[in-house]
């Protein structure tokens, strides 16, 4: 007789024969007939130790990537001397009190490039180059600019004095600031431009929302959209905040406007 074959009586009397369905193993019940019983104590089972060989490189390179940073200072701002027919002054007063920290590159229109290797030297070549009178311009160095920002939504009447002592309380300290007005009507707006003192929290500025109860907003000025050009000795791509050329004789040529009394007298 088959296993696999059953017998059913139906309505009318008859027997039938019904296949019996195949009973599958559960994957629980299959899972518990494959594990094995785990041997604690087996000698071929014994975990291995196992320790990364790059671990003292990982160390090696973090103290570098430290040492770095802290060794990485700013350099000062190169220096642009015009007009140099002759190098052979230069290279002695560098050399003189330089003493071999410097670097020069020549550029066009008897142009030379100087880039010092420390701020101490850059402040005492500074120093020389206006006591002889020579035709140059540099830049001011990063830690002495001020932190410009613009204060909106603040009324062009509210007192500057108070907007100084309200923004020393919250740890900024405010170098000058004054009120924007329209260029053509020169009526006052309710925005300021502020300088701040070079800090590491200026750029918290910011994140401030309300000062003396009004709710305003800090925003980066917009840059502007001036040729870069020097109003002074009108050199393109010199600007004039930068310009350390101001021999009067020179702004008698950018100064047509002048009568000839004034002209007189800027050349005595």
């Amino acid at each position: 007789m088959n296993k696999d074959i059953e017998y059913h009586e139906n309505s009318e009397g008859n027997w039938t024969e019904v296949k019996r369905k195949r009973q599958r193993n559960s994957p629980e019940i299959m899972t518990r007939n494959l594990k094995q019983t785990k041997l604690n104590n087996y000698w071929l089972n014994q975990p291995v130790s196992t320790s990364n060989s790059f671990a003292s490189l990982e160390d090696e390179v973090q103290q570098e990537t430290n040492t770095d940073l802290k060794e990485k200072t700013t350099k000062p701002p190169p220096i642009f001397i015009d007009k140099v027919s002759n190098m052979q002054p230069l290279i002695k007063l560098f050399n003189y009190h330089a003493n071999g920290n410097y670097e020069a590159k020549v550029l066009r229109n008897e142009q030379v490039k100087i880039l010092l290797k420390t701020f101490e030297v850059y402040t005492t070549i500074v120093k020389q180059l206006e006591l002889k009178n020579t035709e140059f311009y540099t830049y001011k160095p990063k830690q002495e600019r001020n932190f410009k920002v613009v204060l909106k939504n603040m009324h062009p009447s509210t007192d500057t004095n108070e907007i100084k002592k309200a923004l020393d309380e919250l740890g900024h300290t405010v170098t000058n600031i004054w009120n924007i007005k329209q260029r053509r009507t020169k009526r006052a707006l309710p925005m300021f431009i502020v300088k701040l003192q070079s800090k590491a929290n200026n750029k918290h500025i910011y994140e401030i929302k309300s000062l003396l109860h009004c709710r305003i907003i800090f925003e980066p000025p917009r840059p502007r959209r001036d040729i870069p050009q020097c109003a002074n000795c009108q050199q393109y791509g010199q600007k004039r905040i930068v310009d350390e050329n101001l021999n009067a004789l020179n702004a008698l040529e950018i100064t047509p406007q002048l009568s000839v009394q004034e002209r007189t007298d800027l050349k005595t």
